[in-house]
C-alpha cells in the first residue's frame, strides 16, 4: 500500500509536471517513507482545508485550523484510498494532528511489531463510593425534577 504511494509520488500526475511530493531516496527506510508520508497527508490535509501545505504545522491541532465534521469526512474519504482500507468517521478527531495521523496510517503499515509498552495497572472496578452515590441520587430523580435543577444552575 505504501510502496504505491511512493510510486504515485514518484511519477508525474500529467506528463512534463512535477511531482507533488518529492520520491523519498530509499522507500525501504522507515524514516523516509514516514517522511513521504507525512508530506502526503499533509497535502491532502491542506487541500481539504485550502491551506498551504507547507504552512501547516504538523502538530497544531487541524480542528484549530477550521476543520469541521463535514471536513473530516472528506478527509477521511481523501486518506482511504491511501490506507487500503475503511478508516473511522471519526479519524480527524481520533488523530488531530497530521503527526497524529501519519504516525496511525504509518503504525498501520509497519512491518515490525511495535515494542511491548509497560504494563498499565488496571482501573479500579467501578467508580469512587461518592460518585456512585451522587449517580444513584441523579438517576432517581423525575424528568421534571431534573429540568427545575438544570434551570436553577443556570
Amino acid at each position: 500500500m505504501l510502496r504505491d504511494l511512493f510510486e504515485s509520488e514518484a511519477a508525474p500526475a500529467q506528463p512534463g509536471a512535477a511531482p507533488t511530493a518529492p520520491a523519498p531516496a530509499d522507500p525501504a527506510d522507515p524514516a523516509e517513507r514516514r517522511r513521504a508520508l507525512e508530506l502526503t497527508v499533509r497535502e491532502v490535509v491542506g487541500r481539504v482545508l485550502k491551506l498551504n501545505p507547507a504552512r501547516i504545522d504538523p502538530r497544531k491541532p487541524l480542528g484549530s485550523l477550521g476543520l469541521t465534521s463535514l471536513m473530516a469526512l472528506e478527509l477521511r474519504n481523501r486518506l482511504e484510498p491511501l490506507h487500503g482500507q475503511p478508516l473511522s468517521a471519526t479519524l480527524a478527531w481520533n488523530y488531530p494532528t497530521i503527526e497524529a495521523l501519519t504516525g496511525f496510517l504509518a503504525g498501520a503499515h509497519a512491518a515490525a511489531p511495535a515494542p511491548a509498552a509497560a504494563p498499565v495497572a488496571a482501573p479500579a472496578a467501578g467508580p469512587a463510593p461518592e460518585l456512585a452515590a451522587a449517580l444513584d441520587d441523579v438517576n432517581q430523580l423525575s424528568d421534571e425534577d431534573a429540568a427545575l435543577l438544570l434551570r436553577q444552575r443556570r
